[in-house]
């Protein structure tokens, strides 16, 4: 099933970004939209709202990263997952899966308790992926992609005993004083 390749996980820098071009570049090799990707991995890496996790082996290889969006300025309550790659070389020995679990932790760790999150409607391997951990299809974006290909939208409530139910108040006015403050 899974190897045992040993990852840490850490915060990406600006010193990341080529690295992490590279990778994303191998990891969908014609399926790269982004014609600007260093400039699109810059502003993820450096935006406020942003978090890039990576996940380095031993050797201080980048096998993978995740880009999440923590909005603080809406009500909404979930915290979208950007973009995930993983490197061809690391497919399928749980580095995907690892870092998913890192944006669990952290969505809670910050009060969210909703992840979600956009895929091609062909990447079968990846909905896998996905279902395992416990997102389920909430919906399809027509011509999601710059190919004309569609997305499904994805999502997971970490809590799935008291999935939230619109605007999550009490998150919103800490937030709200804590800028007035």
């Amino acid at each position: 099933m899974y190897s045992t390749l040993s990852i840490a996980f850490r915060k990406a820098a600006s010193r990341d970004i080529d690295a992490m071009a590279k990778l994303y570049a191998d990891a969908f090799a014609d399926k790269n939209e982004r014609t600007h990707l260093d400039n699109f991995l810059r502003w993820g890496v450096n935006e406020r709202d942003m978090r890039v996790i990576i996940a380095e082996t031993e050797d201080h290889k980048i096998a993978g990263f995740v880009m999440t969006e923590f909005n603080s300025s809406t009500m909404r309550n979930a915290v979208n997952v950007v973009d995930l790659a993983v490197s061809p070389e690391h497919q399928g020995q749980g580095v995907g899966r690892a870092l998913l679990k890192q944006v669990e932790e952290t969505a809670l760790k910050n009060e969210f308790d909703t992840v979600t999150l956009q895929v091609r409607k062909g990447n079968t391997k990846a909905i896998g992926l996905y279902q395992s951990l416990g997102f389920g299809i909430m919906g399809e974006d027509k011509k999601y992609y710059r190919d004309g290909e569609s997305a499904l939208e994805m999502k997971k409530y970490l809590n799935p005993l008291d999935p939230p139910k619109g605007l999550h108040l009490p998150r919103f006015f800490k937030r709200m004083l804590s800028i007035y403050a």
